[in-house]
């Protein structure tokens, strides 16, 4: 849930989530909280990204902290970090290669 999220690293989510976009990769944010907890959650943080609904119990088998990031190649997870551990663009770029 967004409230139990840990937002010390928010900045380097929204720098990831900018390169990615100037990339033209996707990034997706997922949550299990209803539309308005999310809605006042982007705007409190100032977000530039929306989150999609997502089924708590599939969150929570994927992901044992909040939040986590995965990096995908298709269906394939290249990679996953907690929320401690964002990676940096320059990280990122070497599975890119």
């Amino acid at each position: 849930v967004l409230d139990e999220a840990n937002t010390n690293q928010i900045a380097e989510v929204v720098n990831l989530y900018n390169w990615a976009k100037s990339k033209n990769y996707h990034f997706y944010a997922l949550t299990s909280a209803s539309a308005e907890p999310a809605k006042q959650f982007c705007l409190k943080y100032n977000l530039p990204f929306m989150f999609f609904a997502s089924d708590q119990k599939m969150l929570m088998t994927m992901a044992r902290y909040n939040p986590t990031m995965y990096l995908f190649d298709g269906a394939i997870v290249k990679d996953k970090w907690s929320g401690n551990h964002i990676p940096s663009v320059e990280n990122l770029k070497s599975y890119l290669k």
